[in-house]
């Protein structure tokens, strides 16, 4: 009889644009009998080694993870990127300058969100969270794709 691995490789928290700290997502994983766990923020890597210490506690197998916002030709893809060293200095710089690009695109979507009379000055889970309320019926339609506000 072959087993299954129950793994979760694809989670965001505070450090990005999720609700709950890298320590309370790895306590829901092993609730949820999680033996293999990626903490993947968008774009982020800070913090991996909360993630990483997070699942020794809680006994799982820990993987390194992000997802990477790509944009080519007007597209933005997310790809999940695994199993890397997080003190790379230059994953740490080539993410920061992907994260530099958020700053313009948050504005231009707090610009047209005040237009529709909410008006805040957002971080990025401050904005999705607002997007939701306004239009959406999940998470998971929170994604840029989403709601154009060019």
């Amino acid at each position: 009889m072959t087993s299954i691995l129950n793994a979760d490789l694809h989670c965001h928290s505070v450090v990005s644009d999720g609700t709950l700290t890298p320590e309370e997502l790895a306590a829901r994983a092993s609730t949820n009998k999680v033996e293999l766990w990626s903490l993947t923020d968008h774009d982020e890597i800070g913090g991996q080694h909360r993630a990483a210490a997070a699942a020794k506690a809680q006994g799982m197998r820990y993987l390194t993870g992000t997802e990477i916002s790509v944009t080519f030709i007007g597209k933005t893809v997310h790809i999940v990127g695994l199993g890397f060293d997080p003190d790379d200095p230059g994953l740490k710089q080539g993410l920061l300058q992907t994260r530099g690009g958020r700053g313009l695109r948050a504005m231009e979507m707090s610009e047209g969100l005040a237009k529709v009379k909410r008006i805040f000055t957002p971080p990025r889970s401050t904005l999705a969270n607002s997007i939701i309320s306004l239009s959406c019926n999940s998470k998971d339609s929170r994604d840029s794709s989403f709601f154009s506000l060019r």
